[in-house]
C-alpha cells in the first residue's frame, strides 16, 4: 500500500550541505513518524508538521516562496 507524505524543502544547496533545511510536512501520522529520520538525514534542521490534510505542506511552501519572491521586488 502506498502512502503520500508531502515534504517540500526550503533551502539553498549551501543550507543542505550545512544541514539547515526547513521542511514542512503533511500526511498520515504513522507515515510522518517513519520518514522523519530520513528528512533529518537529508539535512532537515527544522521539520514542521502541518497535520494530515493533503495539500497543507505544499500550501506552506507556496506561501513561503511568494513571501521570499515579494521581498526581492524593488520599486
Amino acid at each position: 500500500m502506498a502512502v503520500l507524505v508531502e515534504a517540500p524543502i526550503f533551502g539553498v544547496p549551501q543550507a543542505a550541505v550545512a544541514r539547515q533545511l526547513s521542511i514542512p510536512m503533511a500526511g498520515p501520522q504513522k507515515a510522518k513518524e517513519r520518514i522523519r529520520p530520513i528528512l533529518g538525514a537529508m539535512g532537515g534542521l527544522n521539520i514542521f508538521d502541518f497535520g494530515e490534510k493533503v495539500g497543507a505542506a505544499n500550501q506552506v511552501k507556496l506561501v513561503g516562496n511568494f513571501m521570499m519572491a515579494s521581498s526581492h521586488v524593488h520599486n
